[in-house]
């Protein structure tokens, strides 16, 4: 199991580490999805695309994301 310190450590290393999207240059952040943790790209939304051209462009131009931490499997436990 996680503490707070660790895992704002893990958190600020990945930003460090990643500042930037190398696709588009724009700042990364943390955002939750279902309990993982991921550092991605700020200018991919949020929300899965729902159009067949977001979709495209999703696959076509895709930002990449690392796994920062899986809190899920903490939660399960």
């Amino acid at each position: 199991m996680l503490d707070h310190a660790h895992l704002i450590d893990l958190i600020e290393g990945s930003i460090a580490t990643d500042p930037s999207c190398p696709v588009c240059h724009a700042p990364t952040t943390i955002r939750n999805r279902e309990g993982r943790i991921w550092l991605e790209c700020s200018a991919t939304p949020e929300d899965e695309p729902t159009t067949i051209v977001a979709r495209l462009g999703a696959i076509l131009l895709s930002h990449p994301r690392r796994l920062v931490v899986d809190l899920s499997e903490d939660v399960a436990a």
